[in-house]
């Protein structure tokens, strides 16, 4: 009687601290769409820096994960077209509002907006569980459990220290002062700290 084949060996499984930072595709193709929305100069010269990641990103699964550097080549072109750090940050600040449409996100917003009413502080509660669902060792984002509009400290630990990843500093901040950008409400969001040996990074949040 002939023996049973040796079933393989499974692989094995890495540990989630040595994964490779990653994303959800839906994330990176929310900022592509807000690529899409410029005027078409400049849009075309985003394409046009970076054609393959542009194809990488279009042709991505719905659910997939997409490597760190591919949405940091995309960001990075678009920062490099767009030409100022203060143009970059209105990119980031306009590009929130297509992050909470995810469908990953969305019901979560949707169910804070509820809750909470229409203000940052619902928007602040959920983004660091909304960030966790949609990233993997890319940063840990710290919102106090008390926020106040007068003097917020949001707090990003662990930047990874790759490539272009400055464009995540400078990045952060408009978001976070998208979230404002939401509700019409005036305020600033300021880079307050910065340690580029740890990736840790603090930004005040001011708003009426």
């Amino acid at each position: 009687m002939a023996s049973a084949e040796p079933k393989p060996e499974p692989e094995p499984r890495v540990p989630a601290q040595l994964t490779p930072p990653r994303v959800r595709a839906p994330l990176t193709k929310s900022i592509l769409a807000e690529v899409d929305d410029l005027p078409e100069t400049q849009r075309e010269a985003v394409y046009d820096a970076v054609p393959e990641t542009v194809a990488e990103i279009r042709d991505a699964a719905r659910m997939a994960w997409i490597q760190l550097p591919t949405q940091l080549a995309l960001v990075q072109a678009t920062r490099t077209v767009l030409g100022s750090d203060a143009a970059y940050e209105n990119f980031c600040a306009k590009q929130l509002g297509k992050s909470v449409a995810i469908p990953l996100v969305r019901p979560i917003f949707q169910a804070a907006l509820r809750l909470f009413g229409a203000q940052p502080s619902a928007v602040l509660g959920l983004f660091s569980r909304t960030w966790s669902m949609l990233t993997v060792n890319v940063a840990t984002i710290t919102i106090p459990k008390v926020v106040d509009s007068e003097g917020t400290v949001i707090r990003v630990a662990g930047i990874p220290k790759i490539k272009h990843a400055d464009a995540l500093v400078v990045g952060f901040a408009g978001t976070f002062r998208g979230i404002l950008e939401l509700f019409d409400r005036p305020g600033s969001v300021e880079l307050v700290d910065f340690d580029p040996s740890t990736g840790d990074a603090a930004y005040l949040m001011r708003w009426e």
